[in-house]
């Protein structure tokens, strides 16, 4: 990977006292502070609150986005980089994806397979609409509906003090309809948290998963030209990087991922996750981790290297998707968007 890009790590599908979270825009930046992060995403439901009242921008070492979970009864829908609320109401899904495509936006499924959850009081809100066009990518891998997963009325209580040992990672389904998608066209991963720290107990003495603790587990690193600290500038350059996949999540609560590389060179080219390259005699992959792990190396959705190290190279011989998985302890942790060889 080119010397000139940073790894930047960041939360994204963060929701205030503006909607369903318990948070003030204070709180959830002294935990994103916390936690290390470089940029977080406010994702409220219906509205855009935030970003009118100047919330956009750097708050000590966190630059703070502002976008809008678009939340009819299902089929629910990060919109990134929009200026206008957009109301579903009335709308079908291929409508509230086009219109944040006509506002210059990127948007995202979120939460595509949520369990169902008959002893719980939760919603299923599953992503239906596969059939619909032109939307930037799908959230890969979410915390709170991962959790959700194991869950039942009479194991809830271990679970909310034990919530890593419920955390299992994206479903294989999932993985594997991913890459069938990136059969057809380019669709863009990430990491979402989903907070919403409710308070269990009046006046926040307990919350249920905290910002803080949100903020140190699921996070999109984005692989960009260092920041200016300018705020069009940096958010410019986050929202490209989501858009073109020069990004990849992590489950930074088993180790810190930031470092994670995985490019292709050749004579001629170099490539980052998310570019396109030519296939040419001596185009190579390589992929260095932070840590030894066990790396996957998958093609078109099929495991072609595997082994437990800090770093591989492979030799292309043909051309094809590829992307890389690294699991730690035997659990998830990296998960890349794909380069593609043409």
């Amino acid at each position: 990977m080119s010397k000139e890009y940073k790894d930047y790590k960041g939360a994204i599908h963060i929701h205030s006292r503006y909607s369903d979270g318990s948070g003030t825009l204070k709180e959830i930046v002294a935990s994103a502070n916390r936690a290390g992060l470089d940029y977080l995403i406010i994702t409220d439901h219906h509205t855009l609150r935030h970003k009118r009242e100047g919330a956009e921008g750097w708050h000590k070492g966190t630059l703070v986005l502002v976008g809008q979970e678009i939340s009819p009864k299902a089929n629910h829908y990060l919109a990134l980089g929009i200026e206008q609320t957009i109301k579903p109401e009335g709308m079908d899904v291929q409508e509230y994806i086009d219109e944040v495509n006509r506002q210059g936006g990127l948007g995202f499924i979120v939460h595509p397979d949520s369990p169902k959850k008959r002893s719980l009081p939760l919603r299923e809100r599953p992503w239906s609409a596969w059939g619909a066009k032109n939307f930037t990518g799908l959230e890969l891998w979410s915390y709170m509906y991962d959790w959700l997963t194991p869950v039942n009325l009479f194991n809830l209580v271990y679970y909310i003090f034990r919530p890593a040992r419920a955390i299992k990672g994206p479903p294989q389904s999932a993985l594997q309809r991913w890459d069938r998608l990136l059969q057809e066209r380019p669709v863009v991963a990430i990491g979402g948290v989903d907070a919403h720290a409710r308070n269990i107990i009046p006046l926040g003495i307990l919350k249920i998963f905290p910002y803080f603790q949100l903020f140190s587990a699921i996070r999109t690193h984005v692989l960009v030209p260092p920041f200016k600290l300018d705020l069009n500038h940096d958010r410019a350059l986050i929202y490209s990087a989501l858009r073109g996949g020069h990004s990849y999540l992590s489950y930074d609560y088993l180790a810190e991922a930031s470092g994670l590389r995985f490019g292709a060179k050749s004579k001629d080219e170099e490539a980052i996750m998310g570019d396109e390259v030519r296939f040419s005699p001596g185009l190579t992959l390589t992929a260095t981790s932070p840590q030894s792990a066990d790396l996957r190396l998958i093609r078109n959705g099929q495991v072609i290297m595997e082994r437990k190290d800090s770093g591989l190279e492979m030799l292309l011989t043909e051309s094809g998707i590829y992307r890389l998985e690294v699991r730690l302890e035997e659990k998830p942790w990296i998960f890349t968007n794909p380069i593609y060889v043409r």
